[in-house]
């Protein structure tokens, strides 16, 4: 997200514009966004008001936004669709396909790219992506081909895995059960705990040094989140260090040794145990 803010610094000295006002002009208005600005906290709008479960009372949450460039987006869910029209039209000056395509600066990526995921995933090819900001998260699936987008906004904070009623939906649109994500209940997640607490700690891939899992054991299920205070993800034992994921995009946890090697729908990914302390 660092080379987001950069690139928003950098779009600022040569435009001589603030970054609100450069995307106003250079993006919003030419896509016919009317809806959609930068935000600014000084600003009073009738913007949706974001929340966080607190004992499970929902409270509004007080917006910050330090990182402009990589998040601050304020946009209704008209203009999002207008967004999916304009980028999936080959007229439109910003397409997917000019997003996606190979160039000598950006090296091609294994799916993360100019803030797109791009994958195959069972028999379709998909480009993601979701955001989340205090009180807020959005998630946006693609199915490029099939011309179909799926959005859902949310201004609950604790609203972490939608991608997983996303895929849903698209099995509705697409008429297909395979994109269906098999739901299991805590009690039939729960594994032993002299088997999965010896797994929880931090997971690096060493490639990019970038990439983490954070694996907790909390209540009888062993969870997984890529950031440390994100949305932990539940995973099921199956057998030895065996682990399965009720997720379409990773589908399988595999440990052993300090290691761990995760099936996700873009290929593997191999990360190494650094730190065996449990997660808070």
């Amino acid at each position: 997200n660092s080379n987001y803010v950069l690139l928003a610094l950098i779009a600022e000295r040569v435009s001589k514009k603030s970054f609100a006002d450069f995307m106003q002009s250079e993006v919003f208005g030419k896509l016919g966004l009317s809806d959609s600005r930068i935000f600014n906290n000084d600003k009073k709008s009738p913007d949706a008001v974001g929340h966080y479960n607190s004992v499970g009372k929902y409270k509004k949450n007080k917006r910050f936004i330090p990182a402009i460039g990589s998040t601050g987006v304020m946009m209704s869910l008209r203009d999002a669709v207008k967004l999916e029209q304009n980028l999936q039209s080959s007229h439109s000056f910003i397409s997917l396909d000019l997003l996606l395509s190979p160039d000598g600066v950006v090296p091609p990526l294994k799916s993360y790219k100019r803030g797109l995921e791009h994958y195959q995933m069972k028999g379709y090819e998909v480009v993601s992506h979701f955001g989340t900001d205090p009180g807020f998260r959005a998630d946006i699936v693609r199915f490029p081909k099939e011309k179909v987008s799926i959005i859902i906004f949310s201004n609950a904070g604790d609203y972490w895995d939608l991608s997983k009623n996303m895929f849903d939906i698209a099995g509705i649109i697409l008429s297909n059960n395979k994109l269906k994500t098999t739901w299991l209940s805590d009690n039939e997640l729960k594994s032993a705990a002299h088997v999965s607490s010896k797994l929880q700690g931090a997971y690096l891939d060493t490639v990019s040094g970038s990439i983490t899992r954070f694996i907790k054991y909390d209540n009888g299920l062993l969870k997984s989140s890529p950031t440390m205070h994100g949305y932990y993800a539940p995973l099921k034992h199956e057998t030895g260090g065996y682990y399965s994921k009720q997720d379409n995009y990773e589908s399988t946890y595999n440990f052993s040794d300090g290691a761990l090697t995760v099936d996700r729908a873009d290929g593997n990914l191999h990360l190494i145990k650094i730190d065996s302390a449990s997660i808070e």
